[in-house]
């Protein structure tokens, strides 16, 4: 791999990925593969993007891990999103059809837009319900497949538990350890595969202090935005980020 203007480029990208992520507990991937594959091909930015996700996820996993609400983890999320991802990438492989990351997109930004129309009209707080049961249940089932087949299954898993109450801290510690565990499953199939192999060692490595550079604005940016700010600025990434996955497909 060369490392030219277009790796500084695709550089630059991760760098605003993980301060993002670091602020709000997802966009990274999503960000990386939306803007990563306009620099470089999708099979690329994802060999690369998702191992070096493994830096941001463990810091904020070490140092925060009393924040994780454990029962939401692991009673709700990851048996879902691990069974979602684990039957995509045995059934479905390499599929990457951009009618399917287009209708997934579609869905999200109708959920997202939604939700901060609620949270926009006066006396939001009573406006904004729960997800029921069932529809958490479908989309984190999705979110663990859309993960599973283009490593940006945050949407869906935001919209399932981004209005359980949990506090900023407690969102962020508890979603990025997710992307923790189904990103390190990830790296262990692409290396399986071939995708990820000594070849990209060095990149992924170069790519590190990107990473935190990204992680330290991000924690600044996360102390200083207030709680109702917070939930506003996450349903306003979640929209961004499903509509690029609509324009981009």
């Amino acid at each position: 791999m060369a490392y030219d203007s277009t790796f500084l480029a695709f550089g630059l990208v991760v760098l605003s990925a993980y301060a993002v992520q670091t602020m709000i507990g997802f966009g990274s991937m999503v960000l990386c593969v939306t803007f990563g594959a306009l620099l470089l091909p999708l099979p690329e930015v994802l060999s690369l993007a998702v191992p070096v996700s493994l830096v941001q996820t463990g810091y904020i996993l070490v140092r925060h891990f009393r924040a994780i609400r454990a029962r939401v983890l692991f009673l709700e999320v990851l048996p879902l999103m691990l069974l979602g991802a684990g039957l995509s990438v045995w059934l479905l492989g390499d599929l990457r059809a951009s009618w399917l990351k287009r209708a997934f997109g579609v869905l999200v930004l109708v959920l997202a837009v939604r939700e901060i129309w609620a949270r926009l009209r006066p006396a939001a707080d009573g406006l904004v319900v729960q997800v029921s049961k069932p529809a958490q249940t479908v989309a984190l089932f999705g979110a663990g497949v859309v993960h599973g087949l283009f490593a940006t299954g945050g949407p869906l898993l935001v919209y399932a538990i981004g209005r359980r109450g949990l506090s900023k801290g407690e969102f962020r510690s508890t979603v990025t350890t997710v992307w923790f565990v189904l990103n390190f499953a990830l790296v262990v199939v692409y290396a399986q595969s071939g995708r990820i192999g000594s070849a990209t060692i060095l990149p992924v490595l170069s790519l590190v202090p990107a990473v935190g550079i990204g992680i330290a604005v991000g924690e600044v940016l996360h102390a200083r935005i207030d709680e109702e700010r917070f939930r506003r600025v996450l349903f306003v990434v979640l929209a961004v980020a499903a509509l690029t996955l609509v324009v981009r497909g």
